[in-house]
């Protein structure tokens, strides 16, 4: 049976309405948040793909909506939508996925970032610009050189769950289901993540361990194998620094090897942040190092500005890229 003209695309919306009627009498009115980031940039390569390019995919729009269903328990929805793109494999709906957190942690079920890659995210000085992807033509690169492709991306069928702090300790296990049919019409197996890490504010240490087990084709399709990323960042309210490295077991695939990388940033004053990224993959099909250097600026609490310049050299060829770029952020709530 075809389904309603438009009900994809409001179906999300519904569901957030919804999740708004169900506190229970007495509570909390619901919580809705709405918001966003409208980008544009102008990049340019030196890698034969031709002249300056006006495209950015950091543009995104988001609702939320949380819900008490007693003093412990919360019920939460959350979307997210990114701007429209030709590019191959770029998902219009980026995240969609129900929560429900307690005094037992926090489940989440929907299209959801795995914890793998948030922990390479929160490394990345440069993620949300675009100088992004200049990596002259490897392919399965996370957005810094030096990340792998794990760090893009959400999984449509996540079953996660996030567990309680204790003393900054916490954990995480994930299933991610696959939800494609295979030839006979069946499902693959499901991939699994699971991670340890460690959160202190007074000490300003993040670090953890975070390991993919692909068996199936929900994270990655078409690959299989292991994925294990260590990580730390020291960070203080002028400066941080950052360390991943991968571990990349996937057969036969060039993807396979270490990937590595090293970030910082400094803030020269409130309005102005010095960033620098070195990045290196190794033991794959196209080995090299990439060195990206930014400076952001803040033109006041919602416009952001930046100067990014990226250099990558290797086994895989060299590319040398330039990116200037303005990001707008908004949102608000209700009540």
């Amino acid at each position: 049976m075809k389904s309603l003209p438009g009900l994809g695309r409001c179906l999300p919306v519904l569901c957030l309405l919804a999740l708004s009627g169900l506190a229970p009498a007495g509570a909390a009115s619901p919580e809705l948040e709405f918001g966003g980031v409208v980008g544009a940039s102008l990049a340019h390569r030196e890698d034969g793909d031709g002249g300056p390019r006006l495209d950015n995919n950091a543009s995104r729009l988001f609702l939320s909506a949380a819900s008490a269903l007693s003093a412990d328990w919360q019920v939460s929805a959350y979307y997210e939508r990114g701007a429209a793109s030709e590019a191959e494999g770029v998902e219009a709906v980026r995240e969609f996925h129900l929560g429900l957190a307690g005094p037992w942690g926090e489940l989440l079920a929907g299209r959801a970032s795995s914890d793998y890659k948030l922990s390479g995210l929160a490394l990345d000085p440069f993620h949300d610009t675009s100088i992004a992807g200049i990596d002259a033509g490897r392919g399965r690169e996370g957005a810094s050189f030096g990340l792998s492709a794990f760090s893009n991306g959400s999984v449509p069928g996540s079953l996660a769950w996030r567990s309680p702090r204790h003393s900054g300790f916490g954990g995480n296990l994930a299933v991610y289901l696959d939800d494609q049919d295979d030839a006979d019409g069946g499902r693959g197996r499901p991939d699994y993540g699971l991670g340890f890490n460690y959160s202190g504010e007074e000490a300003g240490l993040d670090a953890g361990l975070q390991y993919l087990d692909l068996g199936g084709e929900a994270v990655s399709p078409g690959q299989s194998g292991s994925a294990l990323r260590g990580y730390g960042r020291l960070h203080r309210a002028a400066w941080s620094l950052g360390l991943s490295w991968e571990w990349l077991e996937l057969g036969e695939d060039p993807a396979s090897g270490h990937y590595r990388l090293l970030s910082g940033s400094y803030a020269l004053n409130p309005s102005n942040r010095l960033a620098l990224a070195w990045g290196n993959r190794a033991d794959t099909g196209a080995d090299g190092n990439g060195i990206s250097l930014g400076l952001f600026h803040q033109f006041g609490a919602e416009l952001l500005g930046y100067v990014a310049a990226r250099q990558v050299s290797g086994a895989g060829g060299d590319s040398t890229g330039l990116a200037l770029g303005l990001q707008y952020a908004f949102s608000g709530s209700y009540p």
